[in-house]
């Protein structure tokens, strides 16, 4: 009664139960126990209902104006740790909620084209699958070894589901379009809510090809590719699509990224950006939950290279590898450009084995807002790029998912 009390005194309160902290059902001894004190003088009152009845009650006593509103999300500041722990889960889980969803798109597309049948089990196993890995010592990181090993399995199952169902439906989706009259068609299918035209490869061949949103086009391969983008250049220390031009230095920092439009760069002068620091790890408490504020005032830049080389040039798309060792672990990281895209892409490849250490990667940007948006679960969150209260300062750890 004390610990749940609110500050307008009100007459109920809701207490959630059960065996552990980890959403486990009651146990026959906490039921007997609340049909115990269901009555009794000099306890609360107690009675079993569901989260709905609790809260209709809570909303019919008294004034629901006189309620207490928060607007923004709830940060606990503690356990930081649990947004960055065993990251491989976190973004296995976030791939799979996506694959997943397309799975169901292109499965209901192929029935509506072909009348092939949806996996509804299927799909249903898989999702229920996913969903127990979302248990909240599993997917914070801070479950014992053998769980992961649990985990990864059930996550590459799940995988290997979504994607021989996308493939069959598209198979299907393709074997019902009339591509007669094409040369080399090929079907390219968007799930995104908007059009997008990207640079693909094509069995070892890049093509600049366009899908609709929420759909799929038939492209011939055998037309000539329309040269409506500059092409690519690459060269010592730099790559230029005409859209973007980007510059590294002899250690493979990125030095310039530049929109060529406006000659804007978007580092500010002198900084270096795709810089990967690596922090010491060494939380006061709770090691796979905490990450305490002040791992990140003795940040070690690790600048060293094993390899820098232009691997790719093509007119369509060119790419950099850089390889970097330390401790016992060693990263490789490919930097590319494709064409007509504003966008300069880094894909990371990173053999951990490092004990109590904190790798993260440092992009300065030259960009001046008092606020930055993070991608969430069905939306966005805002949250303040400064510290100038005590609530700003604890957001020094903030989970984002794509962006």
């Amino acid at each position: 009664e004390r610990n749940f009390s609110q500050a307008d005194v009100r007459r109920q309160a809701i207490h959630l139960y059960g065996h552990g902290d980890g959403g486990g059902g009651p146990t026959v001894d906490m039921i007997e126990r609340a049909r115990r004190v269901a009555d009794t003088d000099g306890l609360p009152h107690v009675e079993l209902v569901t989260a709905s009845k609790a809260f209709e009650r809570l909303m019919d006593e008294g004034d629901p104006a006189e309620l207490p509103v928060w607007v923004g999300e709830l940060y606990l500041e503690l356990h930081r740790g649990t947004y960055t722990t065993q990251g491989a889960v976190k973004k296995a889980n976030r791939r799979l909620e996506l694959a997943l969803r397309d799975a169901e798109l292109w499965a209901l597309e192929a029935r509506r084209l072909a009348g092939r049948t949806v996996p509804a089990t299927e799909l249903d196993q898989a999702w229920k699958t996913l969903l127990l890995h979302q248990f909240h010592d599993i997917i914070p990181g801070s479950s014992i070894h053998w769980v992961y090993e649990d985990t990864a399995a059930d996550h590459q199952h799940v995988a290997d589901t979504t994607e021989r169902i996308i493939d069959e439906s598209l198979e299907a989706i393709a074997a019902a379009t009339d591509v007669a009259h094409m040369a080399r068609p090929v079907l390219v299918a968007n799930s995104l809510p908007f059009e997008r035209r990207e640079v693909v490869d094509v069995d070892g061949e890049l093509r600049m090809l366009t899908a609709p949103p929420v759909g799929w086009s038939v492209v011939d391969l055998g037309d000539p590719d329309p040269a409506d983008a500059p092409p690519v250049r690459a060269g010592d220390g730099f790559m230029d699509n005409g859209v973007v031009r980007i510059e590294w230095d002899e250690q493979g920092l990125l030095s310039a990224v530049r929109h060529l439009a406006s000659g804007r760069d978007a580092l500010p002068d002198g900084a270096r950006a795709n810089l990967l620091q690596l922090l010491d790890d060494h939380p006061q408490h709770w090691d796979a939950w905490d990450i305490d504020a002040d791992a990140l005032e003795g940040a070690v830049d690790l600048t060293m290279l094993d390899r820098l080389e232009l691997v790719e040039v093509d007119e369509q798309r060119a790419t950099v590898r850089i390889c970097r060792s330390f401790g016992s672990s060693h990263i490789e990281q490919l930097v590319q450009l494709t064409r007509g895209s504003g966008r300069v892409e880094i894909h990371c490849a990173v053999d951990w084995h490092e004990t109590h250490k904190l790798l993260k990667v440092a992009f300065p940007v030259d960009v001046r807002a008092a606020t930055a948006r993070h991608e969430i679960q069905f939306g966005h969150v805002e949250r303040p790029t400064h510290t100038n209260t005590s609530w700003d300062a604890a957001r020094f750890e903030t989970c984002a998912h794509t962006w």
